[in-house]
């Protein structure tokens, strides 16, 4: 059966190119032009065997929807997860409530606003699990305390 050389080069380079989009940060013109040329290279590669040997341009354009589809499905959940919620200020960090992660005595870690952090205490034990509330920052380090009530506050 005959078949064009060229059409067979270009969708071997389409599909390197699709591969090289998981590796390579092209924020998606690598998966773009493997698409372009897996589509010209479909549509080429039996462009000189007459009618009887054709690929049907719905399964061209078929694959190539399906391919772009699932390119920028993927293109989206990688942005996604590199967009970051808000840090919290620091100076707004004092007042707020969190939970001891390691015993207080007088240093430890505490989980404060979804962040693990340094912590201390001034002197007072604080068990790993208690309720903890932010009294000062001082650098990187949380000054800590029991809270005076026990409010029901996720970290």
């Amino acid at each position: 059966m005959p078949f064009n050389v060229a059409g067979l080069l270009l969708m071997g380079l389409g599909f390197l190119f699709l591969l090289a989009e998981v590796w390579i940060t092209s924020h998606g013109l690598l998966a773009v032009g493997g698409m372009l040329a897996l589509v010209l290279g479909s549509s080429l590669l039996f462009s000189g065997a007459g009618p009887a040997v054709q690929i049907n341009p719905v399964l061209i354009r078929g694959v190539a929807v399906g391919l772009g589809t699932f390119f920028t499905l993927m293109l989206r959940a990688v942005v996604q997860s590199r967009v970051r919620r808000p840090q919290p200020a620091l100076d707004r960090m004092v007042g707020m409530l969190g939970s001891a992660r390691t015993d207080l005595r007088p240093g430890g870690s505490v989980l404060v606003h979804g962040e693990l952090w340094s912590a201390r205490t001034a002197g007072e034990l604080i068990a790993a699990g208690e309720r903890i509330q932010v009294v000062a920052l001082d650098g990187m380090v949380l000054d800590v305390k029991r809270p005076a009530t026990m409010p029901d506050v996720k970290d």
